[in-house]
């Protein structure tokens, strides 16, 4: 097909592409999934579940293809795609500008059935809404269609000797692609009118905001297109010299372990194991061979005194097999198995979690994971284990330098002429509608701690702009305040005060004796406590002094009950229990529980908003939040959740995890929707200001905002449209409040005052 026969194909369909009562469905096929030198190689349009073309255009020059997607902005009917955020992301890059679009079926289908992403295994969850899949349900004739595609990208790639990694769509020809883009767009068409009706049915049924949820992640989801296409500027000489500096700890490290006796004796025990599996090994083999060579000893084609031989040498390995072996017996940092052996075997350290049971082991394995190793730093050989882990993962993972496939971490995803990534936000990648971030994954750049100077990497997209960031203060507490409405959550947000302070002064107040110390600090340090009666044995909740003296005495004299309210404050939020908590605090799991239990009995309103939540579950099925969005949850309908105390934990452990969801899964998810209509107010802030080329949407972090903002924009501009946006009203008695920081890259952030 070329140029000509594609404005043919334009023109002969005008009629229904200028029709606003009809809807087309839309996809692209593109070389890879890069933004920069990828490749257009064609597109579909679907014009019912039946009838469908294919374009094909990797052989037109960009300008002919500009100029078809400007004839493609002026239809005016509606166009559906399934994976908007990937396919507009991709054609802005490579036109220059915004093509429109009017739905998304993957957002749809989230919206809808984010409890398909509940019930998939981890692995298998950013796939479970794809195309492919759903197709199973809305189009079942058509599912498996791609299997035929993925067997020829299998066979091209032994044909060309390389990684399925290495392959990209152009390696295709247009024949190969042509019924894989039609269907494509008719599944995607079929998926649209099934889920259109679904819409209906469930507004009709009582599903009152479903439209409003709805129409929020679509007008969002341009502003996280918007972001991909300009990206995040990456500093690659502060990659080069965090480079050089974590590989220099790595083998001061490495060195100062492997000189531990425990090391050699580890590796005694790999080595051991490695030889007893290889004899295991020759062992079946031989077993294996028995009856075969047993039949030819029958047949005088060997011997008795030739199998004995082979028996007696089953022992017996050459010596390159001894020498492979003794090479693979090395202590591996980087390997669970070897770690378990020296942890658990020699050592004997008990574990604290197990990994599921897998197809391969068969067993549960013990767990060494991050969680393990805080467990037992105590223990200097642990530490700088633990420590030498940490920077592996922050040389390996987001540096990359060092990488010799040349695909991992801020290095190989930038380059010297380009400093750009554009990392995928995607906002269908979780079941509470926060986004999932990957290549590369900004979400776990840490805060603090070692690793923490890899924000340093991360600095404005242009030389006069300058890195703001803004922060709500505590927003999942303040969202948990407004729905429960307890009064110390309330009336701490609404006089501004430290919330972990003051919950740790009204959980555990009545139980802090003052002691000498505390005696002498609050005569020393309260104006109020020359007239007030203070002695040894007063409980700090009874003094009468100022409330933020009060405060001010946990925070400073009082910090492990500050943590303790913190940790439960931060943990309810994600259905947080005992055994978590215990972990958190560093106290056995019978004083955790305690502790939460005294939490919750002095926080009456949040236990009754809790249970409310779970009788709304049980009764319904799903849990729903305020703006429409609902998670459904079917092991929980018709159960009397507090008749299953008592009962085997196997029988009732998918109930007890949607329970937890009930209130977690509205606190996170109303903190995702309020981010995004911050963002929507913000970007019409910045629109009206005519500021739109002045700051950039860099990306969202849970509950941060990066922008990249031009010097021209005073701190003091910036704060104002910021604080107006973003300090709104979440109910009449919480108003959210947000931090402003300014820096020249991700971790050397100042407050603006």
């Amino acid at each position: 097909m070329n140029y000509e026969d594609i404005k043919k194909f334009l023109n002969d369909n005008k009629d229904i592409f200028l029709d606003e009562n009809k809807f087309i469905s839309f996809d692209i096929e593109t070389k890879n999934l890069n933004l920069r030198g990828n490749k257009l190689l064609g597109f579909g349009v679907g014009f019912s579940k039946t009838k469908s073309r294919y374009i094909i255009t990797r052989d037109l020059s960009l300008n002919e293809i500009k100029t078809i997607f400007k004839c493609f902005n002026k239809f005016k009917c509606k166009k559906v795609l399934h994976n908007s955020y990937f396919d507009i992301s991709q054609l802005n890059y490579l036109l220059g500008f915004e093509v429109k679009w009017d739905f998304c079926t993957y957002i749809m289908a989230h919206c809808l059935h984010t409890d398909i992403l509940l019930r998939s295994k981890k692995e298998d969850r950013s796939s479970s809404l794809s195309l492919k899949e759903l197709c199973k349900f809305y189009y079942p004739e058509l599912y498996g269609y791609e299997d035929e595609l993925e067997d020829k990208k299998k066979h091209i790639c032994r044909q060309n000797k390389i990684n399925l990694n290495k392959f990209d769509y152009s390696m295709f020809t247009d024949e190969d692609l042509i019924p894989y883009g039609n269907y494509d767009v008719l599944v995607t068409y079929a998926l649209f009118e099934g889920l259109l009706k679904e819409i209906k049915e469930k507004i009709k049924n009582g599903w009152d905001k479903l439209n409003y949820l709805l129409n929020l992640k679509h007008k969002v989801t341009p502003l996280y297109i918007e972001a991909k296409v300009n990206g995040i500027r990456v500093d690659r000489q502060k990659v080069l010299e965090l480079n050089t500096t974590w590989n220099d700890i790595l083998s001061k490290n490495l060195k100062e372990i492997l000189e531990d006796e425990n090391i050699k004796k580890a590796e005694s025990l790999i080595y051991m194991n490695n030889y007893n599996k290889e004899i295991q090994k020759k062992e079946l083999e031989f077993e294996k061979k028995l009856e075969e060579r047993l039949e030819k000893i029958k047949k005088g084609k060997y011997s008795y005194e030739k199998l004995n031989k082979v028996k007696d040498n089953i022992r017996v390995l050459t010596p390159a097999k001894l020498k492979k072996l003794e090479l693979d017996s090395k202590l591996n940092l980087r390997s669970s198995s070897h770690k378990r052996i020296l942890f658990l075997d020699l050592m004997e350290l008990k574990p604290i979690k197990y990994n599921k049971i897998t197809k391969t082991s068969k067993e549960r394995t013990p767990k060494v994971d991050k969680n393990f190793m805080n467990t037992y730093s105590y223990i200097p050989l642990v530490d700088k284990i633990r420590e030498y882990s940490l920077y592996v993962k922050g040389v390996d993972g987001f540096l990359g330098v060092n990488d010799d496939t040349m695909e991992k971490g801020l290095w190989n995803l930038t380059s010297e002429d380009y400093p750009i990534n554009h990392p995928n936000s995607n906002l269908q990648g979780t079941i509470t509608h926060r986004v999932a971030q990957n290549s590369v994954n900004l979400q776990q750049l840490p805060s603090r701690g070692d690793l923490s100077s890899l924000k340093k990497c991360i600095v404005p997209l242009k030389d006069n702009h300058r890195i703001i960031a803004l922060d709500y203060s505590s927003c999942e507490l303040y969202i948990l305040g407004a729905l429960s409405q307890e009064p110390n959550l309330l009336d701490a947000i609404k006089d501004n005060l430290d919330l972990h302070s003051n919950m740790a002064l009204g959980v555990w107040g009545d139980t802090i004796l003052l002691d000498k110390e505390l005696v002498n600090v609050i005569r020393d340090s309260v104006k109020s406590s020359k007239s007030t009666h203070i002695e040894e044995g007063m409980t700090l909740a009874n003094l009468d002094i100022p409330l933020e003296d009060k405060l001010a005495i946990i925070r400073d004299y009082k910090p492990n009950l500050r943590y303790n309210a913190k940790s439960i404050n931060f943990g309810l939020p994600y259905g947080i229990q005992s055994m978590g908590l215990a972990q958190n605090m560093k106290v056995t799991q019978k004083e955790a529980k305690e502790m939460l239990e005294t939490y919750m009995d002095k926080n009456s309103k949040i236990q009754e908003y809790m249970d409310i939540n779970k009788d709304f579950l049980c009764k319904n099925g799903y849990i729903e939040g305020q703006h429409g969005q609902r998670l459904y949850m079917k092991n929980s309908l018709g159960v009397d959740w507090r008749d299953l105390e008592g009962k085997p934990y196997e029988e009732i452990k998918e109930i007890l995890s949607e329970l937890r969801k009930s209130t977690n899964f509205i606190i996170q998810s109303e903190n995702a929707m309020i981010l995004y209509e911050a963002l929507l107010r913000l970007d019409k802030k910045i629109k009206k200001l005519k500021l739109k080329d002045k700051i950039f949407l860099l990306t969202t972090i849970y509950d941060a905002v990066y922008l990249s903002v031009d010097n021209t924009v005073s701190d003091e501009e910036i704060k104002n449209i910021l604080t107006e946006v973003f300090q709104v009203w979440y109910t009449k008695e919480v108003k959210f409040k947000i931090d402003v920081e300014s820096g020249q890259n991700f971790k050397d952030l100042q407050p603006i005052e």
